[in-house]
């Protein structure tokens, strides 16, 4: 699902490249690569706190959830969590480890270890996993692009000229838009749709239009009789 969903991504920033030759579609992805690598670096080093701008919303949002739950402390590293409508869950702080199970599989503490940390005066910020840190992040992006000399200027292959494949065209519109996971819900044509309901012309009965009318102009307006 990640890596559908990573591809994807990428997928929709190359829409309008991807429908140019072989050459001119990897040197514009080249650029763009390395434009973005430039963008990510340059503000990740003007953020100041040990994890990137994404993660600390995340923890923002979750600290001012986490105030609707109670922590009960066992006096060693568990902490019972209870919260709106009986929600209950257990927190093991030295672990890191919640049984909702979000901090396992995010490795950002959730609501209720948040409430754990907190009642332990902990810092939430510092408990993400490491492979949120800023200075891992900034290592990452360390391997950038370097600039290159245009196609003038490019060294002539001693190979066979390659012409390009025969266009074949397929029947039908071309596909745009990117292919929906099948976990994906498609709420948003019918979120669009309007319902219109029509009305004749000649007795003013609604359902049908004047070409399917079995009555005519001045008939008394009753649905039933036009079926």
């Amino acid at each position: 699902m990640l890596v559908n969903n990573l591809c994807e991504s990428f997928n929709g920033h190359i829409l309008e490249v991807r429908q140019q030759s072989i050459i001119t579609m990897l040197e514009s992805i080249r650029v763009f690569l390395m434009e973005r690598i430039q963008r990510r670096t340059t503000a990740m080093e003007k953020f100041e706190l040990s994890i990137g701008p994404l993660i600390k919303k995340i923890i923002d949002d979750r600290v001012i959830e986490s105030r609707q739950w109670r922590t009960i402390w066992n006096a060693v590293d568990g902490y019972q969590v209870r919260g709106p409508r009986g929600a209950q869950f257990a927190v093991y702080l030295k672990k890191k480890l919640c049984t909702c199970k979000l901090w396992d599989l995010s490795g950002i503490p959730c609501c209720h270890a948040i409430a754990a940390i907190h009642r332990n005066n902990g810092d939430p910020y510092k408990e993400v996993y490491d492979c949120y840190n800023r200075d891992l992040f900034l290592k990452i992006y360390q391997n950038v692009l370097y600039p290159i000399n245009g196609q003038v200027m490019w060294p002539e292959a001693d190979g066979v000229d390659l012409d390009p494949p025969e266009r074949i065209v397929q029947p039908g519109r071309p596909k745009k838009v990117r292919r929906r996971d099948p976990t994906e819900t498609q709420k948003t044509g019918n979120r669009l749709r309007r319902k219109i309901v029509i009305h004749c012309r000649k007795c003013g009965v609604a359902g049908h239009n004047a070409a399917g009318c079995k009555r005519g102009a001045g008939a008394e307006p009753t649905a039933a009789a036009c079926f």
